[in-house]
């Protein structure tokens, strides 16, 4: 399937600027968090359906400070960072309609939290400030188990590789991989676009079956790294014209990847289109549009179950469109 075979988008709402949104592993349910001053520190879940986005059903107004990421762990559990340098894990009380806070950590003290991830299988996650500091955290105790610091630049996106590795996309057109099982704060190894290159490592995206890292940069363009052969990108593609802040792959394809840009596009690359055996063929690329606004869009994701794509930006919408 391609863009072309989704239908018009169905469901869009507009509350504040969305900095991050999610689906939840069943598919009924978006979590997203706002980066307004309009509503300072907000987590809400939202329940939507082809008709629509339902008011929240549950949100999280605690300690009034900006929330930037937030992301869906176990069951009912969500994990969210701040700009304070705390990283919260709450649980879903769907019948009182209230995210009720298990535990908060000051992670990143006197910074802010720019970026988490969460690895579901070992129930762990990973929050990583600009201060430099990468944090692996047990979210069934709530407690820092290993940190990675000396790090003079900020880490912007972070995702598991594996349960014990982690990419971290910083600036230097960096993407660093982390073990947890390895000794020290260096990383194992530096994914780096070119030591010319003067665009920073925006966003990183984890292929769900391939040993395939992808990462956005602030000039719009889109590299695949094999975790293997981390000496030079296979594929790379010019997907928008300006930062691209967020992507995720499609698990229902082979090697398809979205992305949203500051350029107010949410694009649909499909790479295993330009692969000749194992030659990356430019010719053959194409990245096609999903969605166009005149504001940047920060955050996309793909929900399975419900065959959709979700975006959201600084013009305060979340866009839902179904695939026919």
């Amino acid at each position: 399937r391609t863009a072309r075979d989704m239908a018009k988008p169905v469901a869009y709402y507009t509350p504040h600027r969305i900095g991050c949104a999610r689906f939840t592993s069943d598919g009924r349910h978006i979590v997203e968090c706002s980066t307004s001053d309009a509503a300072p520190g907000t987590v809400c879940v939202r329940e939507f359906s082809r008709e629509g986005l339902d008011v929240p059903l549950a949100a999280s107004l605690e300690r009034a400070v900006g929330v930037v990421a937030v992301e869906c762990a176990r069951a009912g559990e969500v994990l969210w960072a701040q700009v304070d340098g705390a990283v919260s894990l709450g649980v879903v009380d769907f019948e009182n309609c209230t995210i009720l806070s298990k535990w908060s950590l000051p992670v990143h003290k006197g910074s802010s939290a720019e970026c988490i991830a969460v690895e579901v299988g070992k129930h762990i996650g990973c929050s990583g400030g600009d201060d430099g500091r990468l944090c692996a955290i047990s979210l069934e105790a709530g407690y820092v188990q290993r940190e990675f610091g000396g790090n003079s630049q900020p880490f912007h996106d972070i995702s598991f590789v594996s349960p014990t590795v982690i990419a971290a996309a910083c600036d230097a057109a960096s993407c660093q991989l982390f073990d947890l099982n390895v000794p020290g704060d260096a990383p194992i190894a530096d994914l780096k676009e070119s030591s010319s290159s003067t665009a920073s490592a925006d966003s990183v995206a984890v292929h769900p079956a391939q040993p395939i890292v992808a990462v956005g940069y602030s000039d719009g363009f889109v590299a695949l790294w094999d975790v293997r052969m981390q000496k030079r990108w296979i594929g790379r593609v010019q997907a928008h014209s300006s930062h691209v802040w967020d992507m995720t792959f499609r698990e229902d394809m082979d090697c398809c990847l979205l992305s949203a840009s500051e350029d107010g596009t949410a694009k649909q690359t499909d790479f295993a289109r330009s692969f000749v055996g194992e030659s990356f063929v430019q010719s053959r690329s194409e990245s096609a549009v999903v969605f166009v606004d005149n504001m940047p869009f920060n955050t996309i994701d793909y929900g399975r179950s419900s065959r959709s794509i979700m975006c959201g930006g600084d013009a305060g919408s979340i866009v839902v469109q179904y695939e026919e």
